[in-house]
């Protein structure tokens, strides 16, 4: 009632003072309204109309919805006319959202304040509690166990060494002699809500332990503070535009090797994403580095207009800030050699300094002036009393002396008081790892995955192009388009062609090396934050870049398959085109493992070159499997291009043209290579069937299916490949097989090969009637 009673007087008092304008405008004129004038106090009653229709929606409806107006040209007489639309500010595209901040920002630093003020007197109208988080932490220490002398230093001996210690430490084996280092001794205090807090210390005070501390990084028990997540563009088109980063938007950030924005948007970009999402508490360390005194000033400025007007919780440290930007905040933490200084407003930490005997010069920053009171070296030049001799206070006096002040008495007062939890707002703090379903989270990633492919399309296009030169250079070199016989030799030549095959698409993924070591800070850094589990980052990874190695493999296969002349039947060649994809897959994979392991660009290449000289060797096809030491035997299993080498040459030389062309195999024993790996040992040789002749009273060869070869010449291609399988000549020949026997020592005597044919061959034993008498009989027909 309260306010629809506020609405309607301040609905009144709006239509007296259009009222009063438009009288004295006629008064001025005449005493007649121009048609002008009658269409500007149209205009204004369509808006005084539109805006007593939204102060009458509910509260959250009210919130979300203003009037836009907009400047059109009637088609008719080309005048101007002013629309007003009623919009949802959280569903504007992208021309609408960019009018808004133009019309609403002009001037970064000042109308940001506005806007806020008056975002925060519309929240209060409608009576909205903002959740607060308020950080208390008491009695915190932290220390680490670290090595003393020479064992400290990074060298080789003592990584091999710490690595052996790590190990034998598993079983309970001290070895190595450690001392404690206190990094935070006894740190306790309070980080209010709508209050600046500046952390300041020295370099190695501990000042970034403190804040991973309070992140919840040093304890993964810690509750996460933040509300639900907000999904508008709106919130990022204006942080970047208080951030100064609208004129860099679709600028690439960029890095050793590509030039993009500069390093200080860089360092804002950063700061920008923890500030656009829904997360209400911020610790940030040492954000000014890099960056102007300038472009710090902005930043920190719109930091607190937000942490002023919105009820966030900010948590800074800065390296010797200039003094525009110390007076921005509202408190100040003092951190020296883990021990807390001094913690309160800023306006009395001057104060407490001069009740301690120092003073800070005027010419001179308090922040620097805090940074080196307690140094031993800095101290003694601002001892305030002259008068009397001067003595170094060490900072645990400062400790014991602020615990004394009236600061450090009122803090002591409020960390002995239990915090009430009834009064926390119930959307202050989540429960749930992450702050946005897990769906939007893979669409939100999704969105960024194919933002990237597009962004680095000039990558893919170039592998591309690059694969279809080598498949080109391929298909020339293995040019057997017109080959007509189908003997051992061919079959080797076509076990190299696969071979190249398998190994080019096996080398094109490793793009993704580099491409994953380039992405692993950024991914690192979200996953840590909770910004996205893993999986919701690896799978869009995985499954946009099916479609690109899905046209690579069509590229390939089309441009090689039928111009080396593998089998021309089509299932074939869509089995192939499968094999080669599913290497593509698995090479890519392999390289995103590699960078994931060793995250940077240098140590991947050694062990990215160890890891694919394993998988190589291992593979089956370098050295046959037979050959493989039995306790390299896992290896050979392991190694995916094992079953890649399998699988293509099984697809190929199983084909028909292949089996029936010949009467023994047209693999050999070393080309072969363990094709059939679910068989225990592989025929020598294959077995010759014999055949009937009908038209030849003489059966002349035990001949393939079709015919082409006789027998004498088949002997002879087995004799001659005795050499290969390391058999002597004179081996024995068994009928519908041909066996090997070991080497016998000797002369070897050169013999020809002949041959017998049987046709019809019966063999009888007649029982004989009387003992001792037998009688055989042999019939030939």
């Amino acid at each position: 009632m309260d306010d629809k009673m506020r609405g309607s007087r301040r609905q009144t008092s709006r239509g007296i003072g259009r009222s009063l304008s438009r009288g004295m405008e006629e008064v001025f004129s005449g005493g007649a309204a121009t048609p002008r004038r009658r269409s500007a106090r149209a205009e204004e009653d369509e808006e005084a109309l539109r805006w007593a229709a939204l102060e009458k929606l509910p509260t959250y409806d009210r919130l979300r919805k203003t009037l836009l107006k907009s400047f059109m040209e009637t088609p008719t007489n080309g005048s101007i006319k002013v629309v007003h639309r009623e919009i949802d500010v959280r569903n504007l595209d992208m021309n609408e959202r960019q009018e808004f901040i133009d019309r609403f920002f002009k001037v970064a630093e000042e109308d940001n304040e506005k806007f806020l003020i008056k975002l925060r007197n519309r929240i209060d109208k409608v009576g909205i509690n903002l959740p607060t988080v308020e950080v208390r932490f008491e009695n915190l220490t932290v220390e680490a166990d670290c090595f003393v002398g020479d064992r400290a230093l990074p060298t080789l001996p003592n990584a091999a060494r710490n690595i052996a210690e790590t190990a034998l430490g598993c079983f309970g084996i001290r070895m190595a002699k450690k001392t404690k280092l206190t990094i935070l001794k006894d740190a306790s205090g309070i980080i209010k809500p709508s209050r600046m807090t500046l952390l300041l210390g020295p370099p190695s005070s501990g000042k970034t332990t403190l804040l991973l501390a309070l992140a919840g990084k040093l304890d993964p028990t810690l509750k996460a503070t933040a509300m639900e997540g907000v999904e508008s563009s709106l919130i990022t088109d204006y942080t970047l535009r208080i951030l100064g980063l609208d004129v860099c938007r679709d600028t690439i950030v960029g890095d050793e090797m590509i030039r993009g924005i500069s390093g200080g948007q860089k360092k804002r970009v950063t700061t920008g994403e923890m500030i656009v999402g829904p997360t209400k508490t911020l610790f940030m360390d040492e954000i000014s580095t890099g960056l102007d005194s300038s472009t710090t000033f902005q930043i920190v400025k719109c930091l607190q207009q937000i942490v002023h007007l919105t009820e966030a919780t900010i948590f800074m440290s800065l390296l010797q800030p200039a003094p525009e930007t110390f007076d921005l905040f509202d408190d100040v933490v003092l951190l020296s050699e883990g021990q807390i200084v001094y913690q309160g407003p800023r306006e009395h930490v001057v104060e407490f300094f001069e009740s301690c005997g120092f003073k800070c010069p005027e010419r001179k920053g308090t922040a620097d002036f805090l940074q080196e009171v307690t140094s031993r070296k800095d101290q003694e030049q601002y001892w305030a009393d002259r008068s009397k001799p001067y003595r170094y206070i060490p900072v645990g006096e400062f400790a014991k002396r602020f615990a004394r002040f009236h600061i450090g008495l009122r803090l002591e007062n409020e960390l002995s008081v239990p915090y009430d939890k009834s009064r926390s707002h119930k959307a202050a703090l989540v429960f749930k790892k992450y702050s946005m379903p897990k769906r939007e989270l893979l669409k939100a990633n999704f969105d960024k995955e194919w933002l990237l492919i597009k962004r680095n399309s000039f990558v893919y296009i170039f592998k591309t192009v690059q694969l279809f030169i080598v498949a080109i250079i391929t298909s020339t070199l293995f040019l057997r388009t017109q080959m007509h016989t189908r003997n051992e030799q061919d079959g080797a030549v076509y076990i190299g062609a696969l071979l190249f095959c398998m190994i080019s698409n096996n080398f094109n993924g490793f793009s993704e090396l580099a491409l994953t070591i380039q992405r692993l800070p950024v991914f690192y850094k979200q996953r840590d934050l909770l910004f996205h589990p893993p999986w919701a980052f690896t799978l869009p990874t995985f499954l946009l870049r099916i479609p690109i190695s899905a046209f690579e493999t069509i590229v390939w296969m089309v441009t090689t398959y039928y111009t080396i002349g593998f089998a021309p039947e089509p299932s074939r060649f869509f089995k192939q085109l499968l094999l080669i994809f599913a290497i593509q897959q698995m090479a890519a994979g392999m390289f995103r493992l590699i960078a994931g392991i060793c995250r940077t660009m240098i140590i991947a290449n050694t062990g990215g070159a160890l890891t694919l000289l394993l998988v190589f060797l291992l593979g089956g096809f370098i050295l046959p499997k037979g050959q493989i030491p039995d306790w390299w035997g896992w290896g050979y299993w392991v190694s995916p291009l094992t079953y890649a080498y399998n699988a293509i040459a099984v697809n190929e030389m199983l084909a028909p043209r292949w089996m029936n062309k010949l009467p023994q195999a047209i693999i050999s024993k070393e080309q072969a290579r363990e094709m059939e790996t679910n068989h225990e040992e592989m025929d020598d040789a294959p077995r010759l069937r014999t055949t009937k002749s009908k038209k030849d009273s003489l059966p002349r060869s035990l001949s393939s299916d079709d015919g082409n070869n006789t027998m004498e010449m088949a002997i002879q291609r087995m004799s001659s490949l005795s050499n290969v399988y390391g058999l002597n000549r004179n081996e024995n020949l068994s009928i519908g097989t041909v066996r090997g026997v070991a080497p016998k020592r000797g002369m070897v005597l050169p013999f020809t090969p002949l041959s017998m044919s049987f046709d019809s061959v019966n063999y009888s034993v007649d029982m004989p009637p009387v003992r001792n008498r037998t009688k055989l009989k042999f019939h030939f027909e």
